[in-house]
């Protein structure tokens, strides 16, 4: 069976959520610039994934209520660097201080665009279809100020990069939110197809009619099925079989019969002659005979025998890690279901670990989600299937 393609996601920096239970009082602060030590004001503050935030008053002095431990505290101001901080114990009672830096041209070795010819256009919608998807809801996300943006290309290595001066303002009309993103990073290289995201998400609810509540909620259902979210809650409550999870060993070896195809090389110096735009459509004669080579590259064996909760799970220290060498194959059906345009029924994902153990946090949560390497579904759910850290389906009120 050939290997599929490469499509590893760094996902989002999404579940770094923690326990709710922790201290109760509020956390207190302070935002200033670094070099001048003068106050921001109106700078947002916020927990990573969620839709608890506040903004800094004309002082730079912040309050905002605790969501516990294991949770990262964002502080995001426009033209300055985001902060994004862990918050644990040893901060219990105290005040905080954030001082702030005014953001760097990370992207100086790059040609960069910013003006919005039709160049711009191209690279806006390759970068809209890489960050939002093409899940069933990816067509509701609007981002409505992509003047934000900056796209850079190298044609040397063939990677996009993009950033943004502000917080990217996404409505998201399919679940009732408006989701404000800090863009930390995002890179895609077309050749290899692989590409990282990072990034810091903050939900504002939207208030709708009991119709259009309703549709959010079951619509929000549907995107938490089968997902990683509901994947790693189902891990903590012992639940993954109960909950419709199947899970399998996939062992990806070098096909030995394979031959590298002169034409490859051929293939990629033509790439680098042709735009952005031109050399990322899938349709492209020499994506296609890339893809082709690698997909005869590997050969790929299912080990269809029962995986044990003990042999991808370890306890140590008073927590639970994910610890595994192989790809670990996760299935979920819903029969009838299209997730995205060209898939529908059984939800398959790979899972890979980039380095020994992962650890999970009290409530099943990955702390360090961008040290999966993720393909198949999961590496399909962006923004347009994007869900706060904290939501499950049986707390949403009817």
């Amino acid at each position: 069976m050939p290997a599929p393609r490469f499509s590893i996601l760094l996902v989002f920096l999404l579940l770094l959520g923690g326990t709710l239970k922790g201290f109760t009082q509020n956390l207190r602060g302070r935002i200033v610039d670094a070099n001048t030590n003068e106050p921001l004001a109106f700078a947002s503050v916020y927990y990573n994934n969620t839709s608890v935030g506040v903004q800094s008053d004309i002082e730079g002095k912040f309050s905002i209520k605790s969501m516990g431990l294991n949770v990262e505290l964002v502080v995001s101001y426009i033209g300055y660097e985001t902060i994004n901080f862990p918050i644990n114990t040893s901060y219990l009672g105290r005040s905080l201080l954030f001082k702030l830096s005014p953001k760097v041209n990370e992207m100086g070795a790059f040609q960069v665009s910013s003006k919005r010819g039709k160049s711009w256009y191209h690279n806006f919608e390759l970068f809209k279809k890489k960050a939002i998807g093409v899940g069933m809801f990816a067509n509701n996300c609007k981002i409505l100020n992509p003047e934000a943006l900056q796209f850079a290309y190298d044609t040397a290595t063939l990677t996009m990069r993009a950033s943004a001066d502000e917080m990217l303002k996404i409505e998201h009309s399919a679940f009732g939110f408006m989701i404000n993103y800090s863009l930390s990073q995002f890179e895609y290289n077309i050749l290899t197809r692989v590409f990282v995201i990072k990034g810091f998400p903050f939900f504002e609810k939207m208030t709708g009619s009991p119709a259009q509540e309703r549709r959010w909620r079951n619509n929000k259902k549907l995107a938490y099925e089968g997902s990683m979210l509901h994947f790693v809650h189902s891990i903590h409550n012992r639940a993954l079989q109960q909950e419709g999870f199947e899970l399998h060993w996939v062992e990806r070896k070098p096909n030995p019969a394979f031959v590298e195809d002169p034409k490859i090389k051929k293939a990629v110096n033509a790439l680098k002659r042709q735009t952005l735009y031109e050399a990322s459509q899938p349709e492209n004669a020499h994506q296609q005979t890339i893809s082709r080579a690698d997909q005869e590259r590997f050969l790929e064996f299912v080990d269809t025998s029962a995986v044990s909760y003990e042999d991808f799970l370890v306890e140590a220290d008073s927590m639970v890690y994910l610890q595994f060498r192989n790809y670990l194959q996760v299935k979920y059906a819903m029969p009838g279901y299209t997730w995205a345009s060209s898939q529908s029924g059984t939800k398959t994902s790979l899972v890979f670990l980039s380095k020994e153990r992962v650890a999970l946090d009290p409530s099943g949560r990955v702390l360090e989600p961008d040290m999966l390497m993720l393909e198949g579904y999961w590496a399909t759910q962006l923004l347009g299937d994007l869900l706060p850290f904290d939501y499950l389906p049986q707390k949403e009120k009817d």
